[in-house]
């Protein structure tokens, strides 16, 4: 093996305005890769290190689809089942009529399939009055259950199952895992995922000690002059400490949550022998749910050339676009969090990054780790 072209590539990510890069490569159970580059915090001088947390963004959906994928395990529900059966909010929905903005009664229910593979026709709007008036009402008391009920009263985009649309899906999991589970969508995850993977820097909760180590985000970085628009640690998908998001609410460690991501390539099976889902849970995971024309709104609203979409993630259906197998899945956030996760080649590859607003280099983060590993 020889990694000198992805260490090259990413010690590059400054001069691509990425201010640090953080990445890690796991073959057979073993890291063979790890290397950080850049500055958590450019005015102070402050150098990236494996120490630092991450906003993971919508690379927090994984993890919550894993998380409501365990329930499944245990007979808690079907894929096909209403949501309303376990959410009565969403018992009668309205959807937007075709050609015009008036909502009527959606003729199907929503179904907990349509929430994995983001078919339901939910949007990603986090400013509706529904969402407005339970921030205002109940301010930091707000939980994910009342977010979820605020979700639930915006009129749907189109019929359920119709078409793809990447919305908030997810994060009514989460309230759903609350009702299967009888425990907080954070407490439940983490029984089922953290605990027995050994997972100790992954969770909800932004206390002080997690907000010092967060590595800032930065927008429009430029690296020429070292100027940027804004820098923060906030996270704007997060309304307060009680809504646990599980589109995008996660803060974790590239080391911490790559044992997650290892998990999976070892299709449920944890280091230490612990089993958090069934092998044939991780196929149907990784297996392309999306019909001809869901697949035509994924590949041109999505642009991952090569995947189509599964249960929570990218799929690759195409070898030819990809060093990797059929069936590699994983998804990636917002300020550049990126997973890879390959069963047949037993390869994990995790990577983060805090930048909005420079372009993702995470094709060619993923085919210089394959040819580091086949050389």
């Amino acid at each position: 093996m020889d990694f000198a072209e992805l260490k090259a590539l990413i010690d590059r990510m400054p001069s691509y305005n990425i201010p640090a890069a953080d990445c890690i490569v796991i073959h057979k159970g073993q890291t063979v890769f790890r290397h950080v580059t850049g500055y958590a915090d450019i005015e102070a001088g402050e150098k990236l290190t494996e120490k630092h947390l991450y906003n993971l963004y919508s690379a927090s959906k994984v993890a919550t689809c894993a998380t409501a994928l365990t329930l499944l395990d245990k007979g808690c529900y079907n894929l096909d089942d209403p949501v309303s059966e376990y959410l009565p909010e969403f018992r009668e929905m309205w959807v937007k009529a075709e050609g015009s903005d008036e909502p009527v009664i959606a003729k199907n229910p929503i179904t907990i399939r349509q929430l994995f593979t983001m078919t339901a026709g939910l949007t990603y709007d986090l400013d509706t009055p529904y969402i407005r008036a339970v921030r205002e009402e109940k301010g930091e008391r707000a939980t994910t259950r009342d977010y979820v009920g605020a979700i639930a009263k915006n009129p749907l985009i189109f019929e359920p199952g119709t078409h793809y649309n990447y919305s908030l899906c997810h994060d009514v999991l989460g309230a759903l895992v609350e009702v299967w589970s009888g425990k907080t969508f954070g407490t439940y995850m983490q029984e089922a995922l953290f605990d027995p993977i050994g997972m100790t820097e992954t969770g909800f909760a932004r206390t002080d000690a997690v907000v010092e180590r967060l590595a800032y985000q930065y927008t429009n970085y430029n690296h020429l002059d070292g100027s940027w628009e804004r820098k923060h640690k906030e996270n704007p998908f997060v309304f307060g400490p009680l809504y646990e998001s599980g589109g995008a609410g996660l803060v974790s460690s590239v080391n911490d949550y790559s044992l997650f991501v290892d998990t999976l390539t070892h299709r449920g099976l944890t280091r230490n022998g612990e089993r958090i889902l069934k092998p044939e849970t991780v196929d149907l995971m990784r297996q392309d749910q999306l019909s001809p024309t869901c697949r035509y709104d994924f590949d041109t609203k999505i642009n991952r050339p090569g995947y189509s979409y599964a249960l929570g993630v990218r799929t690759l259906v195409d070898t030819t676009k990809s060093p990797s197998a059929f069936g590699e899945f994983g998804w990636d956030g917002a300020a550049g969090a990126y997973l890879v996760i390959d069963p047949e080649n037993e390869v994990s590859i995790f990577y983060a990054q805090h930048d909005f607003g420079a372009p993702w280099h995470h094709t060619e983060i993923r085919d210089a780790a394959y040819a580091g590993l086949r050389k």
